[in-house]
């Protein structure tokens, strides 16, 4: 008789209050089926800059185009100068 593989998933959930952490963690557990709940406090360089842009846009702290062209030209300007 073959045993099906046993699949695992991730389900993945950002948290900029840890106050709430231990209620979030303990509220999963209650779930059939969740057979770990874990917690890092790790940042990836990718997700510091996505929220480096969202704060840009919420401030207002970005620049606007009319085109791409304008926007290549700007940006050749910052590299080249």
């Amino acid at each position: 008789m073959n045993t099906p593989a046993l699949v695992s998933y991730t389900f993945t959930v950002n948290v900029d209050d840890t106050s709430v952490l231990p209620k979030i963690k303990s509220a999963l557990k209650c779930f059939k089926g969740v057979v770990s709940v874990r917690s890092s406090n790790k940042r990836s360089a990718a997700s510091c800059k996505t929220l480096d842009a969202i704060r840009e846009l919420e401030t207002g702290d970005y620049r606007q185009f009319d085109s791409f062209d304008d926007f290549v030209t700007a940006m050749n300007h910052e590299i080249y100068d």
